[in-house]
C-alpha cells in the first residue's frame, strides 16, 4: 500500500462515484493513492509524460509509441490524458471487453504450460516466478479458489 503520509487527500473524493464491480471501497481508495501518485502534476488526469515516468520508474521500456498506443486505448474523452474514471475502466477490464474468445484461450494456453486443461496453482507460481513477482502461497492459493468455479483448486477455460 502506498503511505497515506506522503499523500495528499483529496477530501472531495466520492468513492460510491467510482464503484465498480470487483472492487470494494478500499480498493478504490488505493486505485485512487495510486492514480494520485501517477498524477505527478495534481492536474486529475495523468498524461503521457507522467505514465512514461512510471513506467521507466519501474524498469519498463517505454517508448512514446507505446505511451501513446497505452493512453490511446483508455482516452474514452479524447483529450490525450487518461482521468481517474478512465484509469479505473482499464483495470477492470471494461475496455478489453473486445477479446474474442481465441484470444482469451491463447492467454489461457499461456499459463497451462503442462497442457492438462487447467490453471492450477504450480501453473500459478510458475508464472509469478518467471515475472519476478512476490506473491505469497495464500495470494496464489487465493487467485484461484477466485476463478475456480469448481472444488479442484484448478480453473478451466470455461
Amino acid at each position: 500500500a502506498i503511505s497515506r503520509n506522503k499523500m495528499k487527500i483529496n477530501y472531495k473524493f466520492n468513492v460510491s462515484k467510482y464503484l465498480r464491480s470487483g472492487f470494494s471501497e478500499e480498493d478504490i481508495i488505493e486505485l485512487k493513492e495510486l492514480f494520485d501518485v501517477l498524477d505527478e502534476d495534481g492536474s486529475g488526469a495523468v498524461s503521457k509524460t507522467e505514465l512514461k515516468n512510471a513506467l521507466v520508474t519501474v524498469g519498463l521500456d517505454a517508448s512514446t509509441e507505446i505511451v501513446g498506443k497505452i493512453i490511446a486505448q483508455v482516452d474514452v474523452d479524447a483529450n490525450g490524458e487518461m482521468d481517474f474514471d478512465e484509469f479505473l475502466d482499464m483495470l477492470s477490464g471494461q475496455l478489453f471487453k473486445h477479446n474474442t474468445r481465441g484470444d482469451l484461450k491463447k492467454v489461457f494456453t499461456l499459463f497451462d504450460e503442462d497442457k492438462t486443461n487447467y490453471i492450477t496453482l504450480d501453473n500459478l507460481r510458475r508464472i509469478a516466478h518467471e515475472l519476478e513477482e512476490e506473491v505469497t502461497e495464500e495470494e496464489l492459493s487465493e487467485m484461484i479458489e477466485c476463478a475456480s468455479s469448481n472444488a479442484t483448486g484448478s480453473v478451466t477455460f470455461e
